[in-house]
């Protein structure tokens, strides 16, 4: 807690609200016989847990009382440890978040997006700190060994680079707007694989089509193009699963098109006589 001077910011995640609830007590306590007056804690889960040793009902608005924690840990500066259940281990941007202690079992892709909320710069940041109380460093490593090898990025990754790659990708004259929307819809409802293979179809096969009538009749340069804008598509795929985990970008769009991209990635082959109809 010594390390947390100025803006620093650190994040304590927990398993359970019991859990967090406890947190909370001892590290109040702890900072009342340090005398650091200037430092509290805020705790973020949902529903509502009785405190055994009272036996009142609590929520997070009654225990903070704040309405807005992720408001109130951005803004207010007494706030400087955030103690969470189940919440705010992925979307939460907090620049100034230096320092994690996880007292919970991570795994698989819940272990990158939950380590990278330290990912964010921050003028005069220094390097962040993990302390983990229930995660081996072995186990840590294969999850993003795990992680990295289906999202793998060569050399340094532009922020913007899923602009860039989407504004060519929408131009492409490949799919609509209200495609693209069908297949996210359908992947977001979880509509199933049928439903999701009835909506991307059209673009895959479009694509396959022209694909098709370019080696027959020879047109190079169609052929190319069309083979460029498959390696925009796992491009975008792999630029969105890597840098969607450290930087907030809040464009919903962002992610639709990483919805489609993610699905015609299995579906566009170079080879116009390969077909895969496992959509999922």
């Amino acid at each position: 807690m010594d390390m947390l001077g100025g803006e620093a910011r650190a994040m304590v995640v927990t398993s359970s609200r019991v859990e967090a609830l406890s947190w909370s007590k001892k590290m109040n306590d702890y900072l009342a016989v340090k005398g650091y007056d200037d430092m509290s804690t805020l705790v973020a889960f949902s529903g509502s847990l009785t405190d055994e040793d009272t036996g009142e009902s609590i929520t997070e608005v009654s225990l903070n009382g704040r309405s807005d924690v992720a408001r109130a840990f951005r803004e207010e500066d007494a706030y400087r440890v955030l103690i969470v259940a189940n919440k705010f281990q992925t979307g939460f941007d907090e620049p100034r978040l230096m320092a994690m202690y996880v007292d919970k079992e991570l795994s698989g892709v819940a272990t990158v997006q939950t380590l990278s909320r330290l990912n964010r710069t921050y003028p005069g940041k220094t390097a962040p700190m993990v302390v983990d109380f229930r995660n081996s460093p072995a186990s840590i490593e294969e999850d993003f060994k795990l992680y990295y090898s289906d999202a793998h990025v060569e050399g340094d990754v532009d922020p913007n680079a899923l602009y860039t790659i989407g504004d060519r990708l929408d131009t492409a004259d490949l799919y609509s707007r209200d495609e693209m929307d069908a297949v996210a819809d359908a992947f977001l409802a979880e509509a199933g694989g049928e439903s999701i293979a009835k909506v991307l179809s059209p673009i895959k096969n479009r694509w396959s089509g022209r694909l098709r009538q370019a080696v027959l009749s020879e047109e190079k340069t169609k052929r190319q193009e069309l083979e460029y804008f498959r390696a925009d598509v796992l491009g975008y795929r792999n630029a969105w699963q890597f840098l969607s985990q450290i930087v907030d970008y809040q464009d919903p769009d962002l992610h639709r098109r990483a919805i489609l991209t993610t699905l015609l990635a299995r579906n566009l082959h170079v080879d116009a006589d390969e077909y895969d109809d496992s959509y999922l």
